[in-house]
């Protein structure tokens, strides 16, 4: 799919209007055909990109704050950020880190 092809070469994740505008298309047309096509929004998929940016953020710098981490990988505020990485976790981005570290731990 062109949308996620556009995804992976930005440096950051876009926003929904963005890439329907780099698409030349409307939102609700992207919104309709990404449903279609994917079984989900592109708001869905582009969260997911930016939570697992997030995430490896955290696992390669475990002390950086949320602030930095959320301007980092492109969420509106940090109060979006602690939302979205407790959503797909159920960690707060504070815990998350020792959480990743004692699982790496239990695997190895």
């Amino acid at each position: 799919m062109e949308a996620m092809r556009f995804v992976e070469r930005c440096r950051q994740v876009p926003r929904v209007a963005e890439l329907a505008r780099e698409l030349g298309v409307s939102t609700r047309y992207l919104r309709r055909e990404f449903r279609r096509a994917m079984g989900v929004t592109p708001k869905r998929v582009l969260d997911e990109r930016r939570v697992r940016r997030a995430f490896c953020t955290l696992y390669d710098s475990p002390r950086s704050s949320g602030a930095e981490v959320a301007a980092a990988t492109g969420f509106f505020d940090q109060a979006h950020f602690i939302r979205a990485i407790k959503g797909y976790t159920g960690y707060t981005p504070a815990t998350l880190p020792r959480r990743l570290f004692a699982f790496a731990r239990t695997v190895s």
